[in-house]
């Protein structure tokens, strides 16, 4: 019943395109949630709680809310030694989004443990330990959000610490996925002295677009298009004397790239939507 929810809504809302930015919190220490408080966490502020921490007797985890939202887990969806299911720990730079062809793996109903204290910590997780979790809402609008959170167990306390987290907010169920400790546009604020200017167009695109910026740095600038996963499909090195790029994109399928400009300053990004 739920798939058929989400298929029916995200068929619905392919026409809803736009471009989003990544919406990022930094917790600075943390916002430790202790065990057995049911705690409720609304991720995007709109005044609905999206997901519950801490829900289930003497356990450390997730609890997702039917028909609202859902979390990665780890291939067929192992169970912990107690019974609960399985999360699974990404890597910073992954590409995580939910799609069609992955639905069943994310975690949709039942909690997702990490600590019990009778049974013990779960496989991959220790004390102390900063991990990426990911995760999706889904949006009373038809759009949803994909995310990734970090978060590490104090198991002296028995609490769960959030200390980072964001998502993109899409429009379609395969729309953009986003990288995993991806912040937002600019990640490094040295780029921006010696990056500027940048644009795209048009956008969206069908055969070609152009990248126009000024560049001023003598550091070499690397540019690379990511499609939906996160596979590179086109790099570009930069000089200072260069100042825009005509991109051929007559051989690509209809959806949503990432546009990166990276250096030893940083990074930046900027998004098109290729149509056909």
């Amino acid at each position: 019943m739920y798939r058929t929810l989400l298929l029916t809504s995200f068929l619905f809302s392919i026409l809803q395109v736009g471009f989003s930015q990544v919406v990022f919190h930094d917790l600075g220490e943390g916002k430790a949630i202790a065990i057995n408080s049911n705690y409720g966490l609304d991720i995007d502020d709109n005044g609905s709680i999206d997901f519950h921490i801490n829900s289930k007797s003497n356990e450390l985890g997730f609890t997702p809310i039917l028909d609202r939202s859902c979390f990665t887990s780890d291939i067929k969806n192992d169970r912990t030694s107690w019974g609960a299911m399985k999360l699974s720990i990404h890597e910073e730079g992954e590409v995580i989004g939910i799609r069609y062809e992955n639905m069943e793996t994310y975690i949709e109903n039942e909690s997702a443990g990490l600590h019990n204290i009778v049974h013990g910590t779960a496989k991959n997780w220790t004390d102390d330990e900063p991990q990426y979790i990911g995760y999706a809402v889904f949006l009373e609008t038809g759009r949803l959000l994909n995310g990734w959170m970090k978060i590490k167990l104090d198991l002296q306390k028995n609490e769960l610490i959030i200390l980072e987290y964001a998502y993109l907010e899409v429009a379609d169920i395969n729309d953009e996925g986003i990288q995993v400790g991806f912040k937002g546009s600019v990640s490094n604020d040295n780029l921006s002295e010696v990056l500027s200017s940048v644009t795209v167009s048009p956008n969206p695109a069908i055969d070609f677009f152009r990248l126009d910026f000024t560049y001023t740095d003598s550091a070499q600038l690397e540019v690379l298009v990511s499609n939906s996963v996160g596979k590179v499909i086109a790099t570009r090195q930069v000089s200072n004397a260069t100042s825009s790029l005509t991109m051929d994109s007559s051989d690509w399928a209809a959806g949503f790239y990432t546009i990166s400009f990276r250096s030893k300053e940083g990074s930046y990004t900027e998004r098109i939507q290729i149509t056909k």
